[in-house]
């Protein structure tokens, strides 16, 4: 399974109001809250679990084909520690892991094959063919909307997430 999920922190600070009032409680469940609110930097820890759950949803949307809809409160984190997590939806749980520095958090399925970041689209997918030594890496989207690459004429499903100055791509 595959997902993916970036924020650029800095974007997040300057346009995202995520301390107004309520808004928590729309994005996390009683235990998120209180996990959040116990912590050492709740703007560090809302992302860790947004970037979480919205990657969760790209890998259990490719898993279950559901219809496009993104409703946070319906997927439940669990953190093992400050890099591994796992994340529930429909009582499913799949395993994830998160990045987290200065710029950026990140978050993907622990299952991924490979896995590219960078600050273009143009890059990383430069990064991805030579890693791939692969001259023609086109990326589409399938008839249910999801992305997938078409690797020496294969079609590989894939993850996609941007935002700020970061692009990531997962296989």
């Amino acid at each position: 399974m595959i997902g993916n999920d970036i924020v650029d922190l800095d974007l997040a600070r300057q346009s995202s109001d995520i301390f107004r009032p309520r808004y928590f409680e729309k994005i996390l469940n009683a235990s998120e809250l209180n996990f959040v609110e116990n912590s050492k930097n709740q703007f560090l820890y809302f992302w860790r679990i947004w970037t979480l759950k919205e990657a969760a949803y790209k890998a259990f949307q490719r898993l279950l084909l559901f219809d496009d809809f993104f409703n946070p409160s319906l997927f439940s984190t669990k953190m093992i520690n400050d890099e591994m997590a796992s994340v529930s939806f429909q009582n499913q749980s799949l395993d994830f892991e998160t990045e987290t520095n200065s710029d950026f958090i990140y978050s993907w399925t622990s299952s991924v094959q490979h896995n590219v970041l960078g600050y273009s689209k143009f890059k990383v997918l430069a990064k991805l063919n030579q890693d791939l030594s692969s001259k023609s890496f086109d990326v589409n989207k399938d008839i249910n909307g999801l992305p997938f690459a078409k690797i020496f004429q294969q079609k590989t499903p894939i993850s996609i997430s941007h935002h700020g100055r970061f692009y990531a791509l997962v296989i």
